[in-house]
């Protein structure tokens, strides 16, 4: 399921990213954000039930937890894209997320690719908080940032998982 999570992650990236760079309009992003946190959401849901059945141990739920933290980040673009929300609050999520992320990367330091990949989105939501929540405006950079993370830690690790050719 991974691997399949993995590459819409990858999408989303590189489509907010592209609207970023080439300047169209957010909301048509705004769908896309939606269906990727749906998609994200649902197999997120069917691991946390898979674990709750198999009587799997507390420690087991860290992988669904901090999937539903992409999900939430997805919708939550959704929402301040549709509705001009302000993005303030979406900034200190992607504080909270940043940090999870990095203890994500501690708990992943043995698999150097995986560790790599969770300083990377750490990254990235740390430009969130900064760009939201302290109106500090990065240009282009955060776009560029998502195009690259989207190819490099979402959509080129999620297909080498589904085609067997890498586990996280």
């Amino acid at each position: 399921m991974f691997g399949l999570i993995l590459i819409y992650v990858g999408l989303v990236l590189i489509n907010n990213g592209l609207a970023g760079v080439i300047g169209f309009d957010k909301k048509a992003t705004a769908v896309l954000n939606l269906i990727c946190g749906c998609i994200i959401f649902f197999f997120n849901v069917v691991s946390a039930v898979l674990l709750v059945t198999s009587g799997a141990q507390s420690t087991s739920f860290f992988g669904p937890a901090v999937g539903f933290l992409f999900a939430i980040t997805y919708f939550f673009l959704f929402a301040n894209t549709v509705f001009s929300l302000d993005v303030r609050p979406f900034g200190y999520f992607c504080l909270f997320v940043c940090i999870n992320a990095l203890i994500a990367a501690y708990l992943d330091k043995a698999n150097l690719y995986a560790l790599l990949i969770w300083i990377a989105w750490a990254f990235f939501w740390f430009l969130g908080f900064v760009e939201c929540s302290l109106n500090k405006s990065l240009g282009k950079f955060s776009s560029y940032v998502a195009i690259a993370e989207g190819i490099f830690t979402g959509w080129l690790p999620g297909l080498l998982i589904l085609l067997g050719l890498w586990s996280w």
